[in-house]
């Protein structure tokens, strides 16, 4: 079974979109005619990819980059190359291209992201 996630044309030809799935989040990337789809969750500190919204590529626009702290992942594979989390790839989502509308796996439940990139003022100084 499938659940409808979005329509193909809301993600630009070379570019990452964050959706909201179940409690979590996924990206959709659309790269050279082919989609592919993770959980929006970096697996070394648990926050999601993006710092500010749908802000996924490092900065040449190669990788899918944490914001975090810089783990950088291939974009066909999800494999982690760089960083922190070096061979510790992205969460795949299985997924169903039907009628130009991404479709995921009724099954896949993401993990809620366990922390946010926050900054909180310090107060330890007077």
């Amino acid at each position: 079974m499938t659940t409808p996630l979005c329509q193909l044309s809301a993600i630009a030809e070379g570019q990452a979109k964050g959706f909201p799935y179940r409690g979590g989040q996924v990206v959709v990337v659309r790269r050279n005619a082919r989609i592919f789809v993770y959980e929006n969750r970096c697996p070394h500190f648990g926050v999601n990819l993006d710092f500010q919204q749908d802000k996924f590529f490092s900065y040449d626009e190669t990788y899918l980059q944490c914001a975090m702290h810089g783990a950088l992942f291939e974009v066909e594979t999800g494999a982690c190359i760089a960083g922190p989390c070096r061979g510790q790839p992205l969460t795949r989502v299985a997924f169903e291209l039907v009628d130009e509308q991404v479709l995921l796996d009724q099954d896949f439940v993401p993990v809620a992201t366990t922390r946010k990139l926050t900054t909180k003022p310090d107060t330890t100084r007077g």
